[in-house]
């Protein structure tokens, strides 16, 4: 067991860690997830920090922590989606987001096929890392030198991303857990109908949240309370044997669109949702991923880490990267993006929506021989992506400062 003075030293390490992991990232383009994840390493396999009772009980707590994750990023990001915005602005967006994500899910899928995975299984792992880190992309693409529509077309996509990659991993892993017990269409119809349940559970609950925070007239412990919501909607939505995760998502669309209720619901300006709840958020965001990449790290075992799984994870990136240039080339003829077409290839990191749906499977019992083969290929999916998308950023700008004097003779 750890004692308590190196438990408090690493917690206070970890978040200092992060701050400037995320201050490196702002100013040289290195993800912090690469830096938090080798910390990880380093406190865990490297170092062996934790003993193996300890260990175990941070294995045990892994499914708890990734719903929690989870809960979070998908209030988090229904909060950012202004659908007003995104219905007039996202159509190539979309367009690129659904075509690069369905190939990514079936190159993927493949990919797990070939080295002996279940055809579901294999879908499920496409799923969980077809998508981009919208918070990677998003930083990256406002710090390089690209097209306005083709910065709008990247961060539109990795917001929708996350969305496709938890509803159809979700989806996909429900129907793994139930079997051969119901055929797919009525998984489907079965899905959807827990979809448009849980969607309406959550804008009554949205609604209802709205009109508490315009009676409480208190703008303190805003998201603190706004979360603890979300946290019992999940509950309530799971315990009714419909889909917490979704309903926390519509939640957060809700609160995120809240200006749109408030002539429906009669509130004041107290119920529309203010900057200094988006900093508590962010805070909040920051300390979550931090922990869980770090933990993530910490949880891997090395020492069951084979030649085929590394090599799967390989492949797995080089199928994004196919899939992404792929999508490109059907983007060209709806947007002028022709000459950033590398870059769009390049924006493929994984990262917080990818690291929390790997550790859920294990929420439901989904494992190979008890190992925990999705958090394994996912852990390394996502670094492996970002140091990817890092250099070949880096290598494209470079080569666009070499030609740019050229041009001017």
């Amino acid at each position: 067991m750890v004692d308590v003075n190196t438990a408090l030293t690493l917690i206070a390490a970890i978040i200092f860690v992060g701050f400037l992991a995320s201050k490196i990232f702002e100013r040289y383009k290195i993800p912090d997830i690469l830096i938090l994840m080798l910390l990880g390493l380093m406190i865990g396999p490297v170092f062996g920090v934790f003993g193996p009772t300890a260990l175990a009980g941070m294995k045990a707590l892994g499914p708890f922590f990734g719903t929690l994750v989870l809960i979070i990023l998908l209030i988090e990001g229904g909060m950012s989606l202004y659908y007003k915005k995104v219905l007039q602005e996202a159509a190539p967006a979309t367009l690129f987001a659904l075509a690069s994500f369905v190939g990514s899910v079936l190159l993927v899928s493949g990919v797990a096929v070939l080295f002996g995975w279940p055809l579901l299984h294999g879908l499920l792992l496409g799923s969980i890392l077809g998508g981009t880190s919208s918070s990677v992309v998003m930083s990256l693409v406002r710090r390089i030198n690209i097209g306005e529509e083709t910065r709008t077309i990247l961060s539109l996509e990795s917001s929708i991303n996350d969305s496709l990659t938890i509803i159809s991993s979700i989806f996909l892993l429900q129907l793994i857990a139930t079997g051969d017990a119901l055929p797919i269409s009525e998984a489907a119809q079965d899905f959807f109908g827990a979809f448009t349940i849980s969607s309406l559970f959550a804008l009554l609950a949205g609604a209802l949240w709205l009109k508490t925070l315009d009676i409480l007239k208190t703008e303190k412990y805003n998201y603190l309370l706004t979360l603890a919501a979300g946290l019992l909607l999940y509950v309530f939505t799971e315990g009714a044997g419909s889909n917490g995760a979704f309903a926390a998502l519509v939640f957060g669309i809700v609160l995120g669109n809240s200006y749109l209720f408030k002539g429906m619901l009669g509130t004041g300006e107290r119920a529309i949702l203010k900057p200094e709840l988006q900093v508590a958020q962010e805070e909040i965001t920051f300390f979550v991923r931090t922990f869980f990449f770090v933990f993530m790290g910490v949880i891997l075992e090395i020492a069951t880490l084979t030649i085929a799984t590394v090599a799967m994870a390989l492949l797995v990136v080089a199928s994004k990267a196919a899939a992404r240039y792929g999508s490109a080339g059907i983007l060209e003829r709806f947007a002028p993006v022709a000459t950033d077409r590398k870059i769009i290839t390049a924006m493929l990191p994984n990262g917080l929506a990818a690291a929390a749906m790997a550790a859920y499977p294990a929420a439901f019992g989904i494992t190979f021989g008890g190992e925990d083969v999705f958090l394994q290929v996912a852990f390394l999916v996502i670094f492996i992506s970002n140091v990817v998308a890092s250099l070949a950023i880096f290598k494209i700008e470079s080569d666009k400062g070499k030609k740019r004097p050229e041009a001017t003779r």
